[in-house]
Formats: C-alpha cells, structure tokens, sequence
C-alpha cells in the first residue's frame, strides 16, 4: 500500500495542477447526470479467525488458537451512478462491482488425546478462508471546485467469503481425516473518498479511498467466526453520458 499511495498523489498533484491552468478557458462545469466507468487498484484485506473448538472422530473436544493474517490483491472493476449538483454541492448515488482475490490460510498441530487406543494423539488443523467479489451500493457527497469534485462515500457492501477445515488426527496406527467448507454472504459498511477531474464534460478521472468492514460470522466446518476488512485504493475512469450525448 505504501507503494500506491505516493504514485496516487502524483495522479491528484498532476489533476490540480493542470485542471487550474486550464480553468480560465474552461466552460462551466456541472456533474449532474448519469456516469459509467470503470476502475483499478490495490486490495488488501484482514482476517481474523475466532478460537475454535475442533471435534474430530475417537477424540474428545479441542480448542485450537484463533489467528490474524492479511492478504494483497489486485483489483479491477466498474461502476454506475447518478450525480445531482446543486451550485457547488454535488449529490449522488453510486453502485459498483469489484474483483480482487484474497486467500488465507494456516496449519496448527494441538496435541490431545485419543480415544482409540487411549493414548495421546496430535490434532493437525489447516484453516483457511477466500474470496473474490465485492458489492457496493451507497451515496456520494462531493464539492466542486472549477473541473474538480472532491467527494466522500459510504454505503452498505457485500462480498462471499468461503472458509476451509481440513483436520486430521493422527493416533497410531490410525489417521483420521476430517474436511469440510461453508460459503457466506458477509454484509458490512464501506466509507471512504476520492478526488475527481473532469477531462471534458465527457470524461473523467479519480483516485479513491475505502475501508470496508464486514464484521464477523459464524462458519460450521472452522466452527468459530471469521473477522473480514478490506482497504482499498484504486484509479477510476467514468463516463458522463449527458456530456457524451449532450443535453
């Protein structure tokens, strides 16, 4: 992250720069109407797997430690609004999709005891957790000075996280596996901002901010809950159709 977010204040330095020697000659700017576009970024998301009660086969049971781990993606995405501009007050409302893979996972050996012969036993546990896609629906508030709007968002965000167990006990002479998986739909709150340019009235270009929290669920097969944020960066590109097609 450290590394984007100098290159994205040379991107926001650049847009001033240019967007105040050009202002004079400007027409007058307005934001209002529909928009499409599409973005690219970083993504990093936080996991925070719960302490979680294992029970395997022949073994009574056993509390194995909960664990943080953080996972950096790519991300790539579009989205679609609506903005309303008011003098220098812009209103808007915003849906987007986004792709940025993340994957965790850790193996942990607990020692316990079996029952079959009664003797003790190691308790191997790998857990881990996934997921791709996220959803974010939510409005735009956003002052606008000569080509640029400087905006904050927020809204409510959705994302499929599937967690992993695959657990074995190894009691000599015998090894007991034991794997399962469960898929969620997290629900969670995304809030953030950005800074936008206005090319022409057509086009323009941005760099945006958002923490997304999903708090914490429950997933059978890791039988405790999973803590999942994301914060993103990335660079957008819309499209304002009422400056593409006029009014």
């Amino acid at each position: 992250m450290t590394r984007i977010l100098p290159f994205t204040l040379v991107v926001l330095c650049a847009a001033a720069f240019i967007s105040h020697n050009v202002a004079a000659q400007s027409p007058s700017v307005d934001w209002s109407g529909l928009y499409i576009g599409g973005k690219a970024g970083g993504s990093w998301a936080n996991f925070d797997f719960g302490n979680s009660t294992e029970v395997i086969q022949f073994a009574p049971p056993t509390t194995i430690p909960g664990f943080t781990q953080s996972d950096g993606s790519f991300l790539a995405g579009g989205q679609i609004g609506y903005n309303q501009q008011f003098g220098k007050l812009v209103f808007g409302f915003e849906c987007d999709i986004d792709w940025a893979f993340h994957q965790v996972s850790k193996t942990q050996q607990t020692l316990t005891t079996a029952f079959l012969p009664p003797q003790p036993a190691t308790l191997t546990t790998k857990h881990s957790a996934e997921t791709d896609l996220m959803e974010l629906v939510g409005p735009r508030l956003g002052f606008s000075w000569q080509r640029l709007l400087f905006y904050a968002h927020g809204g409510v965000a959705f994302a499929e996280v599937t967690a992993r167990a695959n657990d074995s006990l190894l009691s000599p002479p015998l090894l007991l596996p034991a794997a399962g998986s469960d898929s969620n739909t997290a629900v969670g709150w995304a809030a953030g901002g950005g800074l936008e340019w206005l090319i022409t009235q057509a086009v323009s270009v941005g760099a945006d901010y958002r923490h997304v929290d999903f708090g914490s669920d429950n997933y059978n097969p890791v039988t405790s809950r999973i803590g999942f944020t994301e914060d993103q960066v990335m660079l957008r590109v819309n499209v304002h159709l009422n400056g593409l097609f006029g009014r």
